[in-house]
């Protein structure tokens, strides 16, 4: 049994997807959780304090003593005073979650252990500056190898609830000026607006647009946060279960949402009524898929894969929106909502994972079926695609030798079920065979 845990901190919740694998195939597990408060001057200290005793809470519900890999990534950046100190922060998270398996994502894709000596070279640190992206780039990485094969080309566009972050992949490599100068990159990302201030919930209102028609009138936007998660709310687009699910607070009730959209323009909600609103949301989030289709990145064309919580909403362009070429392929991954929206914390699990046993393939961690609502999400999968696992195990069974290294465990996982067999989920939320 391999056990691999990708952990996104940011402020005040911590992110967790559990994936495990063994002869039964793959579940994985999800959580989001608010760090507990404690006591102490330093806020950073107490963040990461707070982390590792939620994250430990976790892995006690799946009876986890430990991860074989733990990989965490930078992303609570704004909780210290530069980006060196949030580096050393996960760094110490890492080391303090995941013992001997603990890993540090770099920005070039590289797992490092959080003691490893290359990360004191003066300048190391720029590695593992919003490293994030690089996790839910693997995800459309594996997703795109499922459309063109070995060694695909192609955007990954992570459209979560605060930005829009894009990837590029090219010939299976993702982001392939990361690798050789990591500092350089993360400075051309601002510059080339691979990271757009834009997402389903968080989007300043006046960086979008200055003005907006209603009702025949032209009226000016006063600056306001949240005006996306307004709009999507409004127009019905943004589900509520999801959003407490993935973001650990309350949604916004539509009424709430109106009032809301109507302080845009400073006017009442019941003065501008259904017709009024309607335009103002509509009007926002056009102009937010229009400040995506028009980031300097996208004139470069190609295959674009989508996921998070904007991408679930409906925020990516269509091919009719301006600064999109014509012809411009658009994916919404084939995820599980849940996972969408948690693609960072998904795609640093699926790394470690692989790390540990070698590429792993997109059908055999994604599959459908849910567990029991609540803390934990699990979504066990057997897919049975490829057919030369079961015959590993019944060769080693007749021998009498070790069943099955673990590399060759999660090369062929999926080929379970051409056994006859099929998973099913018991009491406790975790995969088990029942007869086909």
């Amino acid at each position: 049994m391999l056990r691999s845990l990708g952990l996104e901190l940011g402020l005040g919740r911590v992110k967790l997807v559990a994936i495990e694998a063994g002869w039964q195939g793959v579940c994985v597990r999800t959580s989001v959780r608010a760090v507990p408060v404690l006591e102490g001057e330093d806020q950073a200290d107490r963040l990461e304090r707070g982390a590792a005793i939620a994250t430990g809470r976790f892995l006690g519900e799946l009876g986890w003593e430990e991860a074989d890999r733990t990989v965490v990534a930078s992303t609570a950046a704004m909780a210290h005073p530069t980006l060196e100190a949030s580096v050393e922060q996960a760094r110490r998270l890492a080391a303090a979650c995941g013992g001997e398996g603990a890993r540090l994502l770099g920005i070039d894709g590289a797992l490092v252990p959080p003691w490893a000596s290359a990360l004191d070279r003066p300048g190391a640190w720029w590695r593992f500056v919003a490293a994030s992206p690089r996790a839910s780039a693997h995800v459309g990485l594996r997703w795109l190898e499922t459309m063109q094969g070995p060694d695909p080309t192609g955007w990954m566009i992570d459209c979560g609830s605060t930005s829009t972050e894009a990837s590029w992949i090219e010939r299976g490599v993702v982001e392939p000026r990361a690798l050789h100068d990591p500092a350089a990159f993360a400075m051309e990302r601002l510059e080339a607006e691979r990271l757009v201030w834009v997402g389903a919930l968080a989007t300043p209102v006046d960086t979008l647009m200055r003005h907006v028609t209603v009702l025949g009138r032209t009226l000016p936007v006063f600056p306001r946060m949240g005006t996306t998660e307004s709009a999507l709310t409004w127009l019905g687009a943004l589900d509520a279960d999801l959003v407490r699910e993935v973001t650990g607070r309350p949604s916004l009730a539509r009424e709430r949402a109106g009032h809301e959209l109507a302080q845009t323009v400073g006017l009442d909600p019941v003065i501008l009524g259904e017709e009024g609103l309607d335009e103002i949301a509509r009007a926002v989030v056009r102009a937010a898929r229009a400040r995506i289709a028009g980031a300097p990145w996208q004139a470069r064309g190609g295959e674009q894969v989508w996921v998070g919580l904007g991408a679930i909403a409906g925020l990516p362009p269509g091919r009719d929106e301006a600064g999109v070429r014509p012809g411009a392929e658009h994916h919404r991954v084939s995820l599980e909502a849940r996972l969408s929206a948690l693609a960072v914390p998904l795609g640093l699990a699926w790394m470690g994972l692989e790390e540990m046993a070698g590429p792993v393939h997109f059908d055999d961690v994604v599959g459908e079926g849910t567990g029991p609502a609540g803390g934990n999400q699990s979504i066990p999968h057997n897919s049975g695609s490829k057919g030369s696992w079961p015959e590993t195990i019944m060769s080693a069974m007749k021998s009498g030798q070790p069943m099955i290294s673990r590399r060759s465990l999660v090369e062929n996982i999926s080929g379970v079920s051409s056994m006859g067999s099929s998973h099913s989920m018991n009491g406790s939320g975790n995969a088990e065979l029942s007869p086909g």
